[in-house]
Order: structure tokens, then sequence, then C-alpha cells
């Protein structure tokens, strides 16, 4: 268990003033100091809005929501405020996120002719909506740049000097190119067929990187149930997804999400995944889809009932066509145990 690390009001107060100054003084950019500025502005707020007394218990309901960078949703309880605060404080010293932020990368798309625009749950895309926007910008700035691209050119290892730094890499065909600075971008564990195969992350390995336990981030959902594959590109908007390790919610959002050919993806999925893959990587949890989000149980029973006695003289299976998506209908009388001859007015 973390140890709980108790400051008072006024310490926290001199620890934000210092940080302020110290990220004024390291000169960032406009875009890296917005977020730290918002962070600031609410531990302010906070300090100012109760009396100079330890974080406790009574305060551990009151969260703050920084959203910066990388937009890495941070959610302190006030009694880890100091926590946060060391966290801030490493990444202004040593994080290049901050020196190239999620801001700062919008704003090189903009400038190199590709559009942009933020939809629901701040997810950015090219206002084109092609993905092939995004691959020109990068390709015409390399070019501008002078920038020597080699393709299907796979690196086996590195090329080391006799002082021991790194001169190179060898690659697939036992050619030999050297450099003065190797950066390796060796992707994630989500989807090998971009390349991500793993082979960079044990070349970092042998070199003397520590590798941290590795985890896939950002996926689908596979389903356990069989009617997965049934249900297949059916998409689902304005629905609510929560999900559950046994009687703890692990996460509960809004949005649109589809069903594949294994379970279930599409944004809301996506968003969910990230705290399952933090909290509960490798469990079996359960994910309940709330269709109607805006409806009580008790307008949902209304309506039920009002569909119901306009088709009273209906099959069961003819009469949901207004409740559920028609791919959705068999899938949900199976569910419900009735049977879809039987009529309405016998249920």
């Amino acid at each position: 268990m973390e140890e709980k690390v108790v400051i008072t009001t006024a310490e926290l107060s001199v620890q934000i003033a210092a940080l302020k100054k110290e990220m004024q003084k390291k000169g960032y950019s406009p875009a890296s100091m917005v977020g730290l500025e918002q962070v600031w502005k609410a531990l302010e707020e906070y300090v100012s809005s109760v009396p100079p007394m330890p974080f406790n218990g009574e305060y551990r309901q009151k969260f703050l929501h920084a959203e910066y960078g990388f937009q890495m949703d941070l959610e302190y309880t006030m009694y880890r405020a100091s926590r946060a605060l060391e966290l801030l404080t490493n990444y202004i010293n040593y994080g290049a996120i901050y020196q190239y932020d999620n801001q700062s990368v919008m704003q090189f798309f903009e400038e190199n002719g590709c559009r942009l625009k933020t939809e629901r749950g701040n997810r950015v895309f090219p206002v084109s909506d092609h993905a092939s926007d995004v691959t020109k910008a990068l390709a015409d700035k390399m070019k501008a740049l002078g920038v020597k691209v080699v393709f299907h050119c796979k690196v086996e290892d590195l090329v080391l000097k006799e002082d021991g730094t790194v001169g190179g890499v060898i690659t697939s065909k036992k050619e030999i190119k050297k450099a003065d600075r190797i950066i390796m971008a060796t992707g994630g564990k989500s989807y090998e067929p971009t390349g991500s195969d793993g082979s960079g992350i044990k070349l970092a390995e042998k070199y003397g990187h520590k590798i941290a336990d590795l985890k896939p981030a950002l996926v689908p959902f596979e389903l356990k149930e069989d009617y997965g594959l049934r249900l297949q590109g059916l998409a689902l908007k304005n629905v609510n997804l929560i999900v559950k390790n046994g009687k703890k919610k692990i996460f509960e959002g809004f949005g649109e999400m589809m069903f594949t050919h294994f379970g279930i993806s599409g944004p809301l999925v996506i968003s969910a995944s990230s705290y399952y893959v933090k909290h509960n990587f490798g469990q079996e949890v359960k994910c309940c889809i709330d269709l109607k989000p805006a409806l009580s149980a008790e307008q949902l029973d209304k309506r039920i009932l009002r569909e119901f006695e306009e088709n009273k003289n209906k099959q069961f299976k003819n009469s949901l066509d207004k409740l559920f998506p028609a791919k959705l209908i068999p899938v949900m009388i199976e569910l419900s145990k009735i049977s879809g001859e039987k009529q309405v007015n016998e249920i």
C-alpha cells in the first residue's frame, strides 16, 4: 500500500510557487505552460479554500483533474497532493513531454498543411478524416529537411565504437549504416503487424536499458460470450459503458462503440482499455452497456410498456424494432429467455 504523505496547505503553497518559478526560469513554451498553469490554479484555489490544516480523509473526495501534455487524466485526492507535486517537478526537470507536448504536436501538423479538429473525448483528427493527410504532412516535412528514408530495412543490431558509444546500425542484410545518434522507436505491443514485434525492445535490453513490464494499451476487448460474432459490425452511438471487476467499477464513459468478430471496439472501448490495462490487466472483467442512458429505470419501464401496448397482438420478436437495432434483437430475445414466437399480450 502506498504511504500517505500529509502536508499542510502552507507547505503546499510554497511548493506551488517554487514550481512556477522553476518552470518560468527554464523557459518552457506557452503551450507547455498552459497545462501546468491549470494545475497550479486548481491547487492554489484549494489552498485558499481550506483552513491551514493537514490533508486528511475528509478531503479525499475532492479531485483535481489535470488534462495536459499527453492527455494524462490525473485524479489526485488531496492527501496525495505532495506526490502530485513531486511528479510535476520530475516532468518539469526531466520530462521531454513538456518540451514537446500535445499542443506542440497539433501546432506542427497545422503548420505543415494538416488542419485538425477536436471531437468528443478530446480526440483529435484531420479535418478531412483522412489518415493519409497525417502521413503527407510528415513526409513533406522530412523532404524539406533533407531526411533520407530507407524502406524495407530491418535493424538487427547496433554498431558500438571503441569507447562504447553507438556508431550506427547493422541491418538484416548485414549492411552497416553509420550514424552519430540512434533514436529507437520500438512501438508498442498492441498491433504487431505495424512492425512493433518486440525486437526493438530486446535490442534496447541487450545494451543495458531496463525494460519495465510491457502491457498493450488502447486496445479492443475480447468477449467470452459467443454472440459477439453474430453482432459483428453493429455500431452503437450515445451509449454508456461500465467496466467492472467484481463489484468495483474501473471505468464508466459515454460515447460510441461497436461489435467486432472477436468482441467490442470503438472510441469508448479503447478509452476503457487504458484503465483496464493499468489496474486489471489479465483479469476477466464485466462490461455493462446502457443503450438508453438518458432514461431512468422508471422512464424505461414506461417506454417498454408503451411499446408492448402498441404491439400487444404481435409476436415478441416483431415488437422490439423501436427498442433495439435489428441486429441486436435476436440476441436480446435469447438473453431474455422469452420465446420470440410468444404473443406480447401473453408476456
